[in-house]
């Protein structure tokens, strides 16, 4: 019987895959180094694409905290404007208000409403109709009487 040697893989034939996980390890294997040299590369690509990708989930983390954090303000800053709009308060003591819940907001409204006087019946609560200043129309008006007889060709105002 003739015995059987074994032969060395041709220089163009793939290298044999590496042997299973948890499996019976060959007595000996050789890989060419250029295989070896791909494997290294391929390896040092994903830990590098590894590395990228821990670096953007980082940041979107850090993003998604950020949106929280605004998202947690805005819906304060709305609760204590509903807080102080239900109990007649002027809109500039909305800040004011303490208190992290609901509850805790009104109860704080209620003693700042004690303080507050409420507003004479029939009296405009916005300055700007309150009866000091000009209307718009008033305005136009006394423009047009300043300028009156200076009005060139154009619009232009002679002095």
């Amino acid at each position: 019987m003739a015995e059987e040697t074994p032969q060395a893989p041709a220089p163009d034939a793939p290298a044999p895959a590496p042997p299973a996980p948890g499996g019976p390890a060959p007595e000996s294997e050789t890989f060419t180094r250029a295989y070896v040299q791909e494997l290294r590369q391929e390896a040092a690509s994903h830990r590098t694409k590894s590395r990228d990708l821990e670096t953007a989930l980082q940041q979107a983390q850090a993003r998604a905290q950020e949106l929280e954090t605004t998202l947690a303000q805005r819906d304060a800053t709305a609760l204590r404007a509903k807080v102080a709009a239900a109990h007649q308060l002027p809109a500039d003591l909305a800040d004011r208000l303490r208190g992290s819940t609901e509850e805790e907001l009104t109860a704080d409204a209620k003693e700042l409403a004690k303080l507050i006087p409420p507003p004479a019946a029939g009296a405009d609560s916005n300055p700007a109709r309150a009866g000091s200043a000009p209307s718009l129309l008033e305005q136009t008006n006394a423009y047009y009487d300043r300028t009156r007889g200076r009005v060139g060709p154009g619009g232009a105002i002679r002095l």
